[in-house]
């Protein structure tokens, strides 16, 4: 059984758009072919979508680190370089992708087969048959393709059940959920048998999920046991189940204690729909009226209702021995009866705008010296530089501008070299004012 993760941080990067390309049309009966070559492919891009199929973010564990191809050179005759096909990455459903850049949420993938594209592949460049203009029909250079994009995600999994099964160790939570869903979850008499939640879908006709919380106790809003790190996952379920052991001497003080625990983390609980369950009535002494532990237990709640959770209904059951659990199931058709609809703030993330080359400042060098030569860096530059022919005068003076356009030649100048002082720019040696300066 693969380990329940619910967190990871990755790296993605989309693909490098194609290099276009300097060719000529050269066949016979056309001595004035003029330029043929090729535009770049587009790079591939980042696709996240929400799978089915998967429950937890365990995969991510083993890879941290994603991908995408490149697009393919521009060719000969005007051929366009092949696109690269995007690299698409399953999710769970209820994922949620955060740039930890800016940490802005990307995306909530909360629907099956939801996509989103959070990184978009370069562009390919330009090769010399689009470049052409009435005023330079035949240019000796080509466009670079634009680089991809690098993000940090993480990725955060907030599992979207419609019932979320609460409650103190101990309590039956996991029988109950064996009940009422075909789930099988580990069962045993101790407290803190359920570490990770557990995920069941209801044999009813609407197909309800559940969802099984580990244990909460006292003070867990500051960091005490197991369920507080777990209850992001019941946050956007439709409804609550609390299982309370009514054979417990401290009856009223557990339920306290265990709303006070929920509504420190979020005070959103407080309305959410939600049914009291009293488990284990068969522990109970045949001589205690059950009618009237319930009605004793509703006067107390009453007095305190406005510190407390809103109860829909307060039943008594026994998980074990499936009593009352029609009645139980009778209450969950209800308040399930209702789709459940997302925040509005949820369906915005998903309007984002896949990042981009152009969202990103890629025109960025650095200058330095070491052991008596300059050296000039960037990424932008060492593309240009890539398609450029050395022994072409027309595609140096075209790498030319491009370094003048982008102000690297004005930091240059600033140092007030010598004449013939190397400058080196990935690992070529060019000399100052002699050579492309």
């Amino acid at each position: 059984m693969a380990k329940f993760i619910d967190e990871a941080i990755i790296e993605v990067t989309s693909g490098d758009g194609g290099n276009g390309l300097v060719a000529w049309r050269r066949e016979k009966y056309e001595p004035m072919g003029g330029p043929a070559g090729g535009d770049g492919g587009k790079g591939g891009d980042i696709i996240f979508v929400a799978s089915p199929n998967f429950t937890s973010l365990y995969d991510f564990t083993y890879k941290s680190s994603f991908v995408a191809k490149a697009g393919a050179r521009g060719g000969p005759k005007k051929r366009h370089g092949a696109n690269a096909s995007n690299l698409v990455i399953p999710v769970p459903l209820g994922t949620v992708i955060t740039d930890l850049d800016n940490q802005e949420i990307i995306a909530d993938l909360i629907y099956p087969n939801q996509q989103i594209v959070v990184a978009s592949g370069g562009f390919g460049g330009y090769g010399n048959a689009s470049i052409a203009t009435m005023l330079n029909k035949a240019p000796h250079y080509c466009e670079p393709g634009r680089p991809g994009v690098t993000l940090k995600l993480k990725l955060e999994l907030k599992t979207l059940a419609d019932i979320g099964i609460i409650g103190l160790p101990n309590a039956g939570k996991s029988c109950l959920l064996s009940k009422l869903s075909n789930a099988k979850p580990k069962i045993a008499s101790y407290p803190f048998s359920t570490l990770t939640p557990n995920l069941g879908v209801g044999h009813g006709n609407l197909k309800i999920t559940f969802a099984d919380i580990p244990g909460l106790i006292k003070g867990a809003s500051s960091g005490h046991g197991l369920g507080l790190q777990f209850l992001k996952h019941i946050e956007r379920t439709a409804c609550l189940i609390q299982v309370i052991d009514i054979s417990s001497p401290d009856l009223f003080t557990n339920i306290c204690d265990l709303e006070f625990e929920l509504l420190a983390y979020s005070p959103n609980f407080k309305h959410k729909k939600n049914i009291l369950v009293l488990n284990k009535i068969d522990l109970l002494d045949e001589s205690v009226s059950v009618f009237d532990l319930i009605k004793d237990l509703q006067h107390k709640l009453n007095k305190v209702k406005s510190k407390l959770l809103t109860h829909h209904k307060i039943l008594a059951i026994s998980a074990l021995n499936s009593v009352g659990l029609a009645e139980l199931q009778n209450e969950i058709d209800e308040l399930m009866d209702v789709p459940q609809v997302f925040d509005q703030e949820i369906l915005e993330y998903n309007q984002y705008k896949s990042a981009s080359h152009k969202d990103k400042n890629d025109k960025d060098f650095v200058i330095y010296q070491s052991g008596g030569q300059y050296y000039v860096e960037g990424d932008f530059i060492n593309r240009y530089l890539s398609v450029t022919n050395l022994r072409d005068p027309e595609s140096v003076q075209h790498f030319s501008y491009i370094l003048k356009k982008y102000g690297v030649m004005a930091k240059i100048m600033e140092l007030r070299l010598k004449p013939g002082t190397p400058i080196i720019i990935n690992n070529l040696t060019f000399k100052y004012l002699e050579d492309i300066f």
